[in-house]
């Protein structure tokens, strides 16, 4: 080439380079500059027709190796032809030696036999050589060369045909991994310097990138249309499809974004359709609350499994011809995508590798939106009192129109704990399932429909919890307009929420980071807050505190725990005892009453209190306005009267716990007694008093006496 075409040249080699960034300094680039180079300036030049003589010599190139390996086997051919009758002679001549020697001895110098004997020796030691070569082409062509069936179809293979039968699929993929193999072992064990090895290199390398970039292009393909036919991704020539595009690192990551971006549409829509699609749209149930959120939350754990299984088997899938006991972890996925890669981009793109926990979540992350919005939309309907939703506004079909609203209180309450049970039953399975696959690590924490899923049950239990405080608070409102005391509320709302406890496994998940929602929806909470507000009222009824009682006791077997057990009987025992004693002093007032005691017996405090007192002068008992001689002898007549047919209430209908009512009417007449019992000491304290009672004739009984008579 002359000078002047030289400048040239270097030209074309800066455009080449920038345009293709392709290596200027392999034969067939420098063969391929100097075609450029041969060409009129008249010629059109661009990255086209540089393409297109770039492949022109890459396949001149090919034919000639094509052709120089043709030889080489037909001279091998020839050459094992030509050894194979050497050596028939050879046999020949040995059998005659071997006859001569028999017969006679002859010198050796100057015989004919010695000359044939040494061509002899020469041709056995060119055999040998000969056999050695043949042996070191043969193992050559066997580790280096691609047959013909292989060439052919990595050029040609259509992967339309992938459907009705994978065995050329599956040759397609093996015969590139071969190239592969053959590629790295070229590199390894020839002389990178050689023009012919270089050459070979050069072949195999278009080969393996057109074939690639067929796959790639047909991966893409398979991802945008895989909504026609979801069992696409259980095929093992698409798994072991996606298994070889891992070994270049561009390829793979752009198949993972698209594969993650496809299961996400597909996922998104599959759910859409089901909520308002088909034979049985989800939409159709929104009337009934919890069956309406459990079926949004089976769906969604099924699809979250199905999703799984797909990731599952194309990122953890392994060739039949590999070691199955190996590892094929994440980081092992990451390890075999970049084993070509230098180690400035293998630290890139391991930061930037989508790991089998992010391909999970992403094909997920398009159904959380929808999913969170009906089901909080569920909650803050359930949340809202009957009198808040407008008139406009659908009351979403829960038909508590027709209820009082107390029942109306506790049905909402009830689904709000329900759909709270049925949150906690899926993220424990969601987690279980997340964290047997992925491990427990930090990767198992990042999934954007568990963390959907924990938003939601937070919003439930806080609605939960006010909608259970408002209902306590209001106990006397609702009672007012029901009849209901707030001890028979407060016992109806925790019956109800054992058995949604009993009935719902949810309850009993172990979660991480549920600790808060967890205290809330479990049943000390819901009791105590409950029965709190019941005993704050000053109308609830020994009978009520009496049944919560009992609902503590066996609210135990529903998971109501020791500790909060004790601290409410104590309560309820505290209630217990002061509605007992203001029964006792209402009942014992009128027992008093009926025995003509009640006058004087009032009176008798007010002295006492004036006595007492040291802001007024005491003044004897017998002047006392209520308590004179004549009223107090008429008292007791009255009351000595009653004494052989006490008038103690029978409390049937006050307290229908017969020890309790025994023990409240023991009370009732020992109160009695007891104020007998204050009179008659004070009268005959005043009659030894100068000024006091004189006339002690009328008390006939003393306070044991009465106290006998009384309480038999």
């Amino acid at each position: 080439m002359s000078s002047a075409e030289n400048p040239q040249q270097s030209m074309l080699t800066d455009k080449v380079n920038r345009a293709l960034q392709v290596r200027s300094d392999t034969p067939a680039m420098k063969a391929a500059l100097e075609a450029l180079a041969a060409l009129s300036v008249a010629d059109t030049m661009d990255a086209r027709t540089v393409r297109v003589a770039i492949e022109q010599d890459a396949l001149q190139q090919a034919l000639i190796l094509k052709m120089e390996l043709q030889r080489m086997v037909a001279s091998v051919t020839e050459l094992r032809r030509d050894i194979s009758n050497v050596s028939m002679i050879a046999q020949s001549v040995q059998e005659i030696v071997a006859e001569s020697n028999s017969r006679q001895r002859f010198d050796a110098e100057g015989s004919d036999e010695a000359a044939v004997a040494a061509q002899l020796a020469d041709a056995f030691h060119q055999r040998l050589l000969a056999q050695k070569r043949l042996e070191a082409v043969s193992s050559f062509l066997e580790r280096f060369d691609l047959s013909a069936a292989d060439a052919r179809l990595l050029d040609h293979y259509n992967f339309e045909d992938y459907n009705a039968s994978q065995v050329n699929g599956l040759a397609f993929l093996s015969a590139l991994e071969r190239v592969r193999n053959i590629r790295n072992e070229l590199s390894e064990s020839l002389d990178t310097s050689s023009a012919s090895a270089l050459r070979m290199m050069e072949n195999l390398a278009q080969k393996q990138e057109r074939a690639y970039e067929r796959l790639y292009s047909w991966f893409q393909s398979i991802a945008n249309s895989a909504e026609d036919n979801e069992d696409v991704w259980q095929q093992d020539f698409v798994k072991r499809a996606f298994y070889t595009l891992r070994h270049v690192p561009a390829f793979y990551e752009h198949a993972l974004e698209i594969l993650a971006h496809s299961r996400r549409s597909y996922v998104t829509k599959r759910f859409l359709v089901a909520l308002t699609a088909g034979p049985a749209p989800l939409e159709m149930k929104a009337h009934d609350p919890v069956v309406y959120v459990g079926e949004m939350l089976a769906f969604v754990f099924t699809t979250f499994s199905v999703e799984g299984d797909v990731a599952k088997g194309l990122l953890m899938f392994q060739p039949s011809n590999e070691d199955p006991d190996a590892d094929v972890s994440e980081r092992s996925l990451d390890e075999m995508k970049l084993e070509e890669t230098s180690t400035t981009e293998k630290e890139e793109m391991m930061q930037a590798s989508m790991t089998l926990a992010e391909l999970w979540s992403t094909s997920l992350s398009g159904l959380t939106r929808p999913l969170k919005s009906r089901i909080l939309q569920v909650v803050t309907n359930l949340a809202r009192r009957s009198d808040e939703v407008d008139d406009n506004e659908s009351d979403d079909g829960f038909g508590d129109e027709f209820e009082e609203e107390g029942a109306v209180f506790r049905t909402r309450i009830g689904h709000l704990y329900e759909i709270s049970g049925l949150l906690l039953f899926y993220i424990q399975a969601i987690q279980k399932n997340f964290q047997k696959t992925i491990g427990s690590g930090q990767a198992s924490r990042k999934n954007l429909l568990l963390d959907t899923l924990m938003e939601c049950l937070q919003e439930a239990t806080q609605a939960y919890e006010a909608t259970t405080r408002a209902y306590g608070a209001m106990f006397h409102q609702l009672g007012a307009s029901t009849g209901e005391s707030e001890g028979a509320q407060a016992q109806a709302m925790i019956n109800q929420l054992m058995k949604v406890r009993v009935n719902s496994p949810g309850f009993e998940a172990e979660i991480e980071h549920a600790s808060e929602a967890k205290a809330i929806l479990s049943l000390d909470w819901a009791s105590i807050a409950l029965i709190s507000a019941a005993l704050q009222s000053d109308k609830s009824s020994i009978d009520d505190v009496l049944a919560l009682s009992d609902m503590v006791r066996s609210a135990k077997s529903a998971g109501l725990s020791e500790a909060a057990a004790h601290e409410l009987l104590q309560s309820i025992q505290r209630k217990e005892t002061d509605l007992v004693d203001q029964l006792v002093q209402d009942e014992t007032s009128k027992v008093l009453h009926l025995c003509g005691l009640k006058a004087v017996a009032d009176s008798y405090r007010r002295w006492e209190l004036q006595s007492q007192s040291l802001s007024s002068i005491a003044s004897p008992m017998v002047s006392f306005p209520g308590l004179s001689s004549d009223e107090m002898e008429r008292a007791v007549k009255d009351f000595y009267s009653s004494l052989y047919s006490p008038p103690l209430p029978s409390l049937e209908t006050t307290v229908k716990d017969p020890l309790l009512r025994k023990r409240a009417r023991s009370q009732i007449a020992k109160e009695v007694a007891s104020v007998y019992s204050k009179l008659y000491q004070a009268y005959h304290e005043s009659a030894n008093v100068e000024g006091g009672y004189d006339d002690l004739s009328f008390w006939q009984h003393n306070p044991e006496q009465v106290n006998t008579l009384f309480s038999a």
